[in-house]
């Protein structure tokens, strides 16, 4: 559970304050959240408004 809650901390923050946080600065927590995005269920509910597929 803590990877998944890090990785969807990190888009998060990266969405909404990449200039406070800058992922430059933090290379081995991008690229985890990198590896993360490419799983399966990372793509089964991407982040966004609008993204979530409800139902299926």
């Amino acid at each position: 559970q803590a990877g998944v809650s890090t990785a969807v901390a990190w888009c998060f923050t990266q969405q909404m304050l990449p200039d406070d946080v800058p992922a430059a600065q933090y290379p081995s927590l991008a690229a985890f959240s990198a590896q993360a995005e490419t799983l399966p269920e990372f793509k089964a509910a991407p982040y966004g408004e609008g993204t979530y597929r409800a139902g299926g």
